[in-house]
C-alpha cells in the first residue's frame, strides 16, 4: 500500500486533532513544531484522495506527498 506525507499549517496553532476513520486509511505517526502551527502527517492510505477524505475537511492541507520507506 502506498504510503503519504501529509503537510499542514496552522498560523493560530494547532487546536483540531488529527484522524483516521476512512477505510483503508492507516495513520503512522505525526509531527508537531514547538510553536503547534505546522504538522507533518504519516498515512497508509490508497490514494492521496483517500488521506484527504480521512482528514478534517475544514482543516487546511498545504500538500500530500507519496513517500517510500
Amino acid at each position: 500500500m502506498p504510503r503519504y506525507l501529509f503537510e499542514r499549517t496552522f498560523p493560530e496553532g494547532l487546536a483540531h486533532p488529527a484522524r483516521a476513520e476512512v477505510e483503508g486509511v492507516t495513520w503512522v505517526h505525526s509531527y508537531v513544531n514547538e510553536e503547534r502551527t505546522k504538522i507533518v502527517c504519516v498515512y497508509d492510505a490508497p490514494s492521496p484522495a483517500a488521506v484527504r477524505k480521512a482528514a478534517a475537511a475544514d482543516l487546511p492541507v498545504d500538500a500530500i506527498t507519496e513517500i517510500r520507506v
